[in-house]
């Protein structure tokens, strides 16, 4: 990813304060009197209110900023030291990306040279090095190898990820994910890997160069160098060193944290009692970017949930065709700004998050997913690792307690232990929560063959409850038992504790029958949705084996709900209420809690 067309990545937990300048070197060239005026603020949209940043607080860190850009390029400076940069700042991604279709936190446009920035207490768009590509490709013209462009701008990115690029570098060096540097100033390689594990890499790199050249010479070499195979050569044994040197330097910070997330895995999470939260209606102020969309997880709070589950999706054609799975850049789509703000609005809340990545299938489900060669099955696991550990990624940013690895790959699975287990080894490398992978009903749950690789197991759970469109509320009852009594035998086989990462039935006349359908040319019967929600949820009742439940689904924008006569969401139904009681009393641990509150208010004090 350019920083010239595009942001830094997305996923940025950025905090306040001028940028760190790691480089060995440029810290020097930093000029103690008010820099002169070269940043021009424009605030664009609803700017203002309690938690905007003023424009001369803004225009001020933007001015230093560029002086000591100017004051390394030097001589070198020429057209870049004559011109303003110009930004245009947005209160939320929301109305950035209404008013130019882009909601990434920052981006150049480029026939205008304009900065578009968000800008508030909690988002610092003006922070994340930007400038420091702009400018040095307006004096220096663009560089041969894009990475350093990428580089310049993470390195000056203060607190990048939340922690910094050399965390983040140690992080991946010491979990074996940086690669030989001929691998890495290869652009097919930082083209495919994700942005979040190329930008501390190039940063990191930048340091070095700047290290072994002088900022001088890096200077000097920034647009036109292209190293060859032995020059490659000749630097591969320091960049080797500094990574090592850069890994000293948080080694005990990442093993403490390390050792920290093993004791929170054990002890277990607090019951996960919540929804789905889908991405509703890809609309530019309907999905998870919007205010409607926060909005939305506080109405979830509301009923009593304590969690939610994230689902960004990535697309493939065919199930039958490997391609390169990509996290969504369009507009009103699950873009990594968007999960990042459903994640930060359900953590406000309250709620425990999962991070769920699906992968949507076209004219097709991910149960179909299969391919005839070997040869096609080694290209799709490994377009999925590298997808899949971009979210692992995120969501250890993010400080996201659970993370799905997978979601009803039923024929992937199918005695590819192998693969999963590479895979899982890879995620476990960078991620420190939870692990579940969310198995299909029926047979791909039932004969999972690598549940020890999880923390909890995951169920899609839409077991019919009735073959009958008749059934009374006792055969649905019987129904739930049946299902909860084949989900509980897997427990106890594997040892673990069950997540419903999914569970749901249309608003429909007999949903029952077939739950995984959405029946949208049946008739519509929030009664018959009810009857099937209470049949499970007393089913459920007393089972210490369930550690959470997630139904399907929950939309990011509420007026889809209204309009959604047919469909699986409870919001406004009278499902909503029912599971609302549900939640206050406990969920599946109500009648253990109701008893100790019971055996408490009869207990006799103690002296």
């Amino acid at each position: 990813m350019s920083a010239r067309g595009a942001a830094l990545p997305a996923v940025l937990t950025l905090l306040a304060g001028a940028p760190a300048l790691l480089a060995a070197g440029l810290g020097a060239q930093e000029r103690p009197e008010p820099p002169p005026r070269r940043a021009v603020v424009v605030l664009a949209g609803p700017a203002g209110g309690e938690s905007a940043v003023s424009r001369a607080e803004i225009e001020d860190g933007r001015n230093r900023a560029i002086a000591r850009i100017l004051a390394v390029l030097g001589d070198r400076a020429g057209e870049a030291g004559g011109e303003t940069v110009r930004y245009s700042v947005y209160a939320s991604a929301e109305t950035k990306e209404a008013a130019t279709g882009d909601g990434r936190w920052a981006h150049l446009e480029e026939d205008t040279g304009l900065l578009h920035i968000v800008v508030n207490r909690e988002i610092r768009g003006d922070r994340l090095g930007l400038e420091w590509a702009l400018l040095f490709n307006r004096a220096l013209g663009p560089p041969s190898l894009p990475l350093l462009e990428r580089g310049i701008a993470a390195l000056h990115a203060p607190a990048w990820g939340g922690r910094g690029v050399r965390y983040w570098a140690a992080r991946y060096h010491r979990a074996g994910l940086a690669p030989p540097l001929a691998e890495l100033l290869r652009t097919p390689w930082s083209a495919e890997a994700s942005p979040l594990l190329t930008a501390p890499l190039a940063g990191v790199l930048v340091e070095f160069l700047l290290a072994r050249w002088s900022p001088t010479g890096f200077v000097e070499r920034y647009a036109a160098w292209t190293p060859d195979a032995r020059e490659i050569e000749g630097l591969e044994a320091g960049w080797s060193y500094h990574l090592d040197r850069v890994l000293a330097a948080h080694r005990s910070v990442i093993e403490r944290e390390r050792a920290e997330g093993g004791r929170a895995r054990r002890r277990g999470l607090p019951p996960v009692l919540g929804f789905n939260y889908a991405n509703e209606g890809y609309g530019r102020h309907a999905g998870y970017l919007s205010e409607r969309s926060d909005g939305s997880i506080a109405r979830i709070a509301r009923t009593g949930a304590s969690g939610i589950a994230v689902l960004p999706y990535a697309t493939m054609p065919s199930a039958t065709r490997p391609v390169a799975l990509r996290a969504p850049v369009r507009a009103g789509s699950e873009t990594d700004e968007a999960v990042v703000q459903a994640i930060r609005a359900a953590t406000r809340e309250g709620l425990t998050v999962l991070l769920k990545p699906h992968i949507w299938v076209r004219g097709s489900w991910p149960g179909a997913i299969a391919f005839r060669s070997r040869r096609e099955w080694d290209r799709f696991f490994e377009a999925y690792g590298r997808w899949i550990l971009h979210y692992a990624i995120l969501a250890e940013m993010h400080g996201v307690p659970v993370f799905s690895v997978g979601v009803e790959l039923s024929e992937a699975t199918r005695g590819r232990e192998e693969e999963w287990t590479a895979i899982v080894r890879r995620v476990r490398s960078v991620y420190s929560g939870s692990l579940v992978y969310a198995a299909n009903w029926g047979a791909e749950f039932e004969e999972f063959g690598a549940w020890e690789l999880f923390d909890y197991l995951g169920v899609d759970a839409y077991y019919p409850l009735a073959g009958d469109p008749e059934a009374s509320d006792d055969e649905l009852l019987r129904g739930a038992h049946a299902m909860l009594d084949r989900i509980e035998a897997v427990s106890l086989r594997s040892g673990r504790r069950v997540l419903f990462t999914e569970i749901g039935f249309a608003s429909t006349r007999a949903s029952w029958v077939r739950p995984w359908e959405g029946h949208l040319g049946a008739v519509p019967s929030v009664t018959d949705q009810l009857r099937s929600y209470r049949a499970v949820t007393e089913a459920m009742e007393g089972r210490e084996w369930i550690a959470g439940v997630l139904w399907w689904e929950w939309p990011s924008d509420l007026r889809a709900a209204v309009r959604d006569r047919h469909g699986f969401t409870p919001a406004g139904k009278p499902a909503q209420a029912l599971l609302g009681r549900w939640f206050r009393d406990g969920g599946p641990a109500g009648r253990a809690l109701r008893a100790g509150r019971r055996q408490e208010a009869h207990e006799p004090p103690t002296s």
